[in-house]
């Protein structure tokens, strides 16, 4: 059997949201990215009855800071969603990331410039695993 490389994995992670307050929108230190802005976040209670709820702001953090919101413990924020813009677009795109999404896959074009934000801020980790692991 050829000796394939590694699949690479992705783990998504919401706790830089509350670790980093809105330096986790840092982008200067990222090529390519002009601004990202945090739209909403989503937290989920279950139980019976079970709720999500959906928080939305052109100021999230303004929020957090003014006493507003408080973040609930890390395993009840489910979602958040952003808008990043990069030099090259004219529009500013849409992202959404998940705590429980993981990825296997290639990665390229514009969407290298918004992975190596994710990566930065702490939202992305990459992680090398041999193929037996996966398969």
């Amino acid at each position: 059997m050829p000796n394939l490389p590694p699949i690479m994995m992705v783990k998504y992670s919401l706790a830089p949201l509350i670790e980093d307050g809105r330096d986790c929108l840092v982008c200067h230190d990222v090529e390519g990215m002009e601004w990202a802005a945090l739209e909403w976040v989503e937290f989920y209670y279950a139980g019976s009855p079970w709720q999500r709820i959906i928080r939305e702001s052109d100021d999230i953090f303004a929020l957090v800071e003014n006493e507003i919101l408080k973040w609930p413990p890390l395993e009840r924020i489910t979602a958040a969603g952003f808008r990043v813009r990069l030099n090259a677009d004219r529009r500013a795109r849409r992202l959404t990331v998940r705590s429980s999404m993981s990825a296997l896959g290639n990665r390229d074009g514009a969407g290298l410039v918004i992975e190596k934000w994710l990566v930065k801020r702490g939202f992305m980790e990459i992680v090398e695993s041999d193929r037996k692991s996966v398969e």
